[in-house]
């Protein structure tokens, strides 16, 4: 929701046949609408440059998937965000590991995840009369010990 914080989970797998050399690196360009908080993961050394992009680099290498499933994965990473109101009604945030092991299959080495977002509605607010019906209520006072009197 707008005005709130969100994370992300970014975890590399190696699918492929080769093994993934370091450094290993993953770029996660954040949109616009969302500005960076923190990243953090065991392993990675996390930094955040302007326009909003989150670089983690490792120095653990990822061996090859011999199967079965699941393939190799390193420790996940968490992207902390604060959410615009820009994000509404949805943003997509896109992520891409690069790593020297001379990969043949550069098309699984992107993913992107689209959230739908809202506007936080506030609690409405409530008017004098509707204040002290509310408390009454909540003090278990009856509307029949109330009373008002003119002045003369």
């Amino acid at each position: 929701m707008v005005g709130e914080h969100a994370s992300y989970t970014l975890t590399v797998s190696n699918v492929g046949n080769a093994a993934a050399t370091v450094p290993i690196t993953i770029t996660d360009t954040l949109p616009l609408a969302l500005t960076y908080v923190s990243a953090s993961g065991t392993g990675w050394d996390c930094t955040s440059t302007s326009p909003p992009k989150v670089t983690c680099t490792t120095d653990t290498g990822l061996g090859p998937f011999l199967g079965p499933p699941p393939p190799p994965s390193l420790p996940p990473i968490t992207v902390v965000v604060s959410v615009g109101p820009g994000a509404v009604p949805s943003v997509t945030n896109e992520a891409m590991v690069a790593s020297d092991c001379g990969d043949l299959n550069l098309q699984n080495n992107t993913d992107d995840d689209t959230v739908r977002v809202t506007f936080l509605t506030p609690a409405p607010l409530l008017s004098p009369v509707g204040l002290l019906i509310a408390v009454a209520l909540v003090l278990g006072v009856g509307f029949h010990g109330l009373r008002t009197r003119r002045l003369e």
